[in-house]
């Protein structure tokens, strides 16, 4: 009997220690390590400081989820081969990227970590590059998979030699695998390759669906794939230099980092090079050479000398061996590179490429972030109409490819009068005739009449003021205007300030909008409908020196041109060197005559399909 309950008790015994070890191992769902996979969108940009850690997913925020039940038992994981020339990617294996890494990036090695543990198995583990302050040298894994710009020599070594949009993946020994790109964007592009190449897998990277699962090789040290981008242009001469020789040098009073960014990132995207960009101080510290200056106009960080100089405005011009690119303030600044780019770059690029940009008669022009239609240049004809009186027919297109065609004369100062047109050249308003008519009937009474335009907008008569030969014969009635003075000085102004000049007008007719006043784009109505609706337009511009010019831009026949915002005027006349500009009746109204040998033509294509009579014009009289 004894002998039966010592039996009993060890029995009882024994089960009491099996239930106690089943217990400890049991675990709730709940208390797993929740570690979500982070969400990878487009906004964002460089990685905000995490710190990054060795091993455990729960310490890494970009670490994805370990219990994801899309992912493969971790228990299955694939053993290392023997064979120092063979390797099979498992949880052995680190993904390490940089602690600066941009989005990019760190979409790249989420993609990798994805790939691999899907194809593979095994808790893959993603980290930094991040060194502490107090190490002496780099901690490394055994195994390391290094993507993107890491601080390791092997993917320094493969960035020495990669462009921006080369891209590569290699398998340097067991240990190391390399995959990165001379940019965040084409290291994300080598990462979908490796995947893609080596085990078969793809997916999308948005909702991160695979769309190819992957394949569990056994890999090869040495497999690699380089791709070489072919850049369209291999040498660029700017002026006497290449563009290698010369330094962006950014202004200390005007300093502008986003336009310095955009003009390297032309040339880089062109042929691969990234200029070198240093402040003023610096390259005053340093040996100098040739180079761009943005924001100023020589080494003591001073603008160009002119009068006026608006907000807007910039000027670009060769100066012995630099390159100017002037603006006194920041809001101009991607506008002036932009232009800058344009003047520089040929539309058919070839591999080598060798511009000039003037010295005496800087490139000019308005940066207006809003309101224009981006019109890009595309072609000028010239012609002399008479000494400083020149004649320009200009082709626009916009960036959907529709043509604005623009007809221009510029008028220098003394170099022929300006005079107010009327129907029958009398001075008599209320009656109306086509500009050809008007001008005509001028010619009949012997005026030498070379060119003219439409003027003022009109009901019963002209609805702002009229001058003409000195003869009020209409009172501003609260309008702007365009004057010439009896000195030959061109004027605009609005209807306040036209009381100062009355005595002394030997012309003016009315306008609505001045565009540009003062070296300053003001009055484009971006917001109205008749200042962003692209019309047929007429328009007067002043230039610094006094010149003046005459525009008229077609509109509303959609193969030959489209017309023009407020805004696009304002751009065409900043172009040329316009500090003042005023708007002028525009539409079915829109007219330019030219005289070609002896007879005087019209230029454009008025929108009615026919001339429109209108109350009255501006002409240019030669002596």
């Amino acid at each position: 009997m004894k002998n039966t309950w010592l039996k009993l008790l060890c029995t009882l015994l024994t089960l009491c220690t099996l239930l106690s070890v089943v217990a400890c191992r049991e675990t709730t769902p709940a208390e797993q390590p929740d570690d979500p996979t982070p969400d990878v969108s487009d906004e964002g940009g460089e990685n905000d400081g995490d710190v990054p850690v060795d091993t455990t997913p729960d310490d890494d925020p970009s670490q994805p989820d370990d219990n994801d039940p899309s992912q493969p038992d971790d228990s299955t994981d694939v053993e290392l081969p023997e064979d120092p020339n063979k390797l099979t990617p498992n949880a052995s294996y680190i993904l390490v990227r940089s602690e600066n890494s941009k989005m990019d990036e760190m979409t790249a090695t989420q993609l990798v970590w994805r790939g691999l543990r899907s194809t593979y198995g095994g808790a893959f583990t993603m980290k930094t590059d991040f060194v502490p302050r107090d190490a002496t040298e780099i901690e490394r894994a055994e195994y390391e998979i290094l993507i993107g710009a890491t601080n390791r020599p092997e993917s320094q070594e493969v960035l020495a030699t990669l462009s921006h949009k080369d891209w590569c993946y290699k398998i340097v020994n067991k240990n190391v695998i390399v995959i990165c790109g001379g940019s965040p964007e084409t290291t994300l592009v080598a990462a979908k390759a490796f995947l893609r190449d080596l085990i078969g897998y793809e997916e999308n990277i948005e909702t991160k669906e695979v769309i190819t699962a992957g394949t569990a090789n056994v890999l090869d040290v040495g497999a690699s794939f380089e791709y070489r981008y072919e850049f369209p242009v291999t040498s660029f001469t700017i002026g006497a230099h290449s563009i290698k020789d010369y330094t962006v040098v950014t202004s200390t009073k005007v300093s502008a980092p986003d336009a310095a960014k955009q003009l390297t990132s032309h040339f880089l995207d062109l042929m691969g090079y990234e200029i070198p960009v240093v402040t003023l101080e610096e390259y005053n510290k340093g040996e100098g050479g040739p180079a761009i200056f943005l924001g100023c106009a020589d080494t003591e960080d001073k603008h160009l000398s002119v009068k006026p100089y608006g907000k807007d405005r910039y000027y670009i011009f060769e100066s012995g061996d630099n390159i100017i690119i002037d603006f006194i303030a920041k809001s101009a600044a991607t506008g002036a590179v932009a232009r800058f780019v344009e003047e520089c770059t040929p539309e058919e690029l070839t591999e080598t490429i060798s511009v000039s940009l003037p010295a005496e008669d800087p490139i000019t022009g308005f940066h207006i972030p809003k309101g224009t239609n981006s019109l890009d240049l595309n072609e000028v004809t010239t012609k002399e109409v008479a000494p400083g009186v020149v004649y320009e027919e200009r082709l626009y297109y916009d960036p959907n490819g529709k043509p604005v065609r623009a007809y221009m004369i510029t008028i220098a100062k003394g170099a022929a009068t300006i005079a107010t047109s009327l129907p029958g050249d009398k001075e008599k308003i209320g009656t109306y005739a086509t500009v050809l008519d008007q001008l005509q009937s001028a010619q009949d009474n012997g005026k030498n009449v070379v060119a003219g335009i439409n003027a003022d907008f009109f009901g019963n008569t002209m609805l702002g003021v009229c001058v003409r030969e000195g003869k009020e014969l209409h009172g501003v009635s609260g309008r702007p205007w365009f004057g010439i003075l009896d000195d030959g000085t061109a004027v605009i102004g609005v209807a306040g300030e036209y009381s100062r000049y009355a005595n002394r007008l030997v012309t003016a007719v009315g306008g609505s909008n001045v565009m540009v006043d003062g070296d300053y784009v003001t009055h484009i109505s971006i917001d109205d409908e008749f200042g962003y609706t692209r019309h047929p337009r007429t328009a007067v511009g002043i230039k610094a020196d006094g010149s003046v010019v005459l525009l008229v831009v077609d509109g509303r026949q959609s193969k030959i041109s489209n017309g023009a915002a407020l805004a696009d005027l304002a751009d065409i006349l900043g172009s040329v060197g316009c500090v003042d500009a005023i708007n002028l009746d525009g539409g079915g109204s829109s007219t330019f005559v030219l005289k070609e040998g002896d007879e005087l033509c019209v230029k454009n294509s008025p929108s009615d399909g026919s001339l429109r009579d209108v109350a009255d014009g501006l002409m240019v009289i030669l002596p």
